[in-house]
């Protein structure tokens, strides 16, 4: 038993060098830079579309979904009534039907998508689009992007949005 143990661990792999303050400090000035990259672009990209709404949701809500109709139409609604943009996360489900709307009313359809590996398509009705890499920084460019913040059904995804947004506002810092 004891032979086994140790042949067992004779076999395991090898640690690599520690990390070191320095590779730390180097990944992070990394990090940083590309979220400011993302920032200063998204910025650049929102100032192109002065008016705007922002419509949150579910990624999961499908063609048939009460609340799909419903932002599907206000899309529209915004564009036709207001010529204003629509701003989503250009990704499925409340995210499409808004773009949709916006779309078919022949407006503007903004998506701050984001890159994920098997999990969020981007919806085929954004007529403009900017891709981030990092959550945090879609979500502060997605918090100042538009005049009113529109919110359906949706999950801790659409909750933490909402509450990135309720919360500024609540202290008047937006």
């Amino acid at each position: 038993m004891e032979q086994n143990i140790h042949e067992e661990a004779a076999n395991l792999p090898r640690p690599t060098e520690p990390i070191t303050k320095n590779d730390i400090r180097h990944e992070a000035n990394k990090r940083l830079s590309r979220i400011n990259h993302e920032f200063v672009h998204g910025i650049d990209f929102l100032e192109k579309f002065p008016k705007s709404v922002s419509i949150f949701g579910s990624a999961r809500a499908k063609e048939n979904n009460a609340a799909y109709k419903q932002a599907r139409r206000i899309g529209s609604r915004i564009v036709k009534d207001l010529g204003y943009a629509v701003v989503t996360g250009g990704g499925p489900g409340i995210m499409e039907a808004g773009s949709r709307g916006a779309h078919e009313a022949n407006g503007r359809s903004l998506g701050l998508t984001i890159r994920l590996p098997m999990e969020q398509e981007i919806n085929a009705y954004l007529t403009d689009r900017i891709d981030f890499y990092y959550f945090f920084s879609r979500k502060v460019i997605l918090s100042f992007s538009a005049e009113a913040y529109l919110f359906f059904e949706g999950g801790f995804g659409t909750m933490d949005e909402f509450f990135e947004i309720v919360t500024p506002v609540s202290y008047t810092h937006l």
